[in-house]
């Protein structure tokens, strides 16, 4: 027997599986057949002509078998057929077919549409695929058995995606898509530096905005990259993201808005482990610098191996243990290393791609020129 609210509008044509349930404020229009244990749940909209199968379920404000959005369409009965177990989440909507496609718009079993996705008119969509928040199909679209269409991804009318694609969020379909394949559109973001009027009405002052300006021009436009220590012993590396005297790195990772009293006192620095004994690994720029200040003010005497092709002579000025080694002298680094007994290594600071392949295309220029092949 089928549960029906009696604030559901039910058409007198419409005929309700056994198990069926109307939720309140629901629709479900003429010529509906809906299968046995579908779910209305309340304010969904099923209208028809339309075949429904079993064991699907219509969320809220769910629109399913509405008037095809056509120009060309003017009234002629066209229906909706639909298979079993699939799920209409929020404000998805599918249409009708057109007479000039069909008439018939259909979609298999075990399918889901999550909120906001479309099917369009005449499309015939398969079983076992997924639709993300705000998938569009346009009129005429064929989806095989097991294609994803992605969050926000449009598919052109009359394409065809086939069994087991997957289509990447935001991409725009205007061709065919093999089966198989993965598609994504190409993506670039840019960061436009700090975000500096909504941090002012959030009660940001004019010290604390230079502050992160400070730390933008020194890890971004700088180039700068991030350290990396060993992934073994998260904390025998605190001490380098927590140290609060490094201007510009730490304040920004703790911003509070300006009411908070700010003058509360820090926390203190884990102690190092004793047992470990660094060495960092020094390209270009101020992060060799910083990381070495922190490790100093920490009591760890660091052993410095710079690349000669990048790193500042005036690392010598701080660091009591260095050494020089050029690019591609991997062995000679490693055996460094070891010399000096480092256990734990970071990296800091930029090392060029185009001075990375340098001396191998130098060494490989001429067979001559190698001393292994002398």
């Amino acid at each position: 027997m089928s549960e029906i609210d009696p604030r559901a509008i039910v058409s007198s044509s419409a005929r309700i599986g056994s198990g069926a349930r109307v939720g309140a404020f629901a629709i479900v229009g003429d010529e509906v057949e809906l299968g046995d244990d579908c779910v209305l749940e309340p304010h969904a909209v099923v209208r028809g002509p339309a075949r429904i199968g079993r064991k699907n379920i219509f969320d809220s404000f769910s629109s399913v078998g509405g008037d095809p959005q056509d120009l060309k369409f003017a009234g002629e009965r066209t229906e909706l057929v639909v298979g079993d177990a699939n799920r209409f989440r929020e404000f998805s909507t599918v249409s009708r077919g057109t007479t000039q496609g069909g008439g018939v718009t259909r979609i298999g079993s075990n399918n889901l549409f999550m909120a906001y996705s479309h099917i369009a008119h005449d499309c015939n969509v398969g079983s076992h695929a997924v639709f993300a928040n705000g998938a569009t199909l346009a009129g005429h679209v064929t989806i095989e058995d097991y294609a994803n269409v992605g969050a926000f991804s449009p598919v052109h009318q009359f394409c065809r995606v086939g069994r087991y694609a997957y289509i990447g969020a935001c991409t725009v379909i205007t061709q065919d898509v093999p089966p198989f394949s993965r598609v994504v559109t190409e993506r670039e973001t840019h960061c436009y530096g700090v975000n500096t009027v909504g941090l002012e009405r959030r009660g940001f002052d004019r010290e604390r905005l230079d502050t992160i300006e400070s730390a933008f021009r020194l890890l971004l436009r700088s180039k700068l990259k991030h350290f990396a220590g060993p992934r073994t012993d998260p904390r025998s590396t605190q001490w380098l993201a927590r140290r609060p005297r490094t201007r510009g790195i730490y304040r920004v990772g703790r911003a509070r808005p300006a009411q908070v009293n700010s003058s509360a006192p820090i926390s203190s620095p884990p102690v190092p482990d004793s047992s470990a004994h660094w060495g960092l690994i020094a390209g270009n720029g101020q992060f060799p610098f910083l990381v070495l200040e922190a490790a100093r003010s920490q009591g760890i005497d660091m052993a410095v191996i710079a690349i000669r092709e990048e790193a500042s002579p005036d690392l010598g000025k701080i660091a009591s243990r260095l050494h020089w080694v050029s690019l591609g002298e991997l062995s000679r680094t490693l055996e460094l290393l070891h010399e000096e007994g480092v256990n734990r290594a970071v990296m800091a600071g930029q090392v060029k791609h185009n001075k990375i392949s340098a001396p191998f295309a130098r060494t490989g220029s001429s067979r001559s020129s190698c001393s292994h092949c002398r």
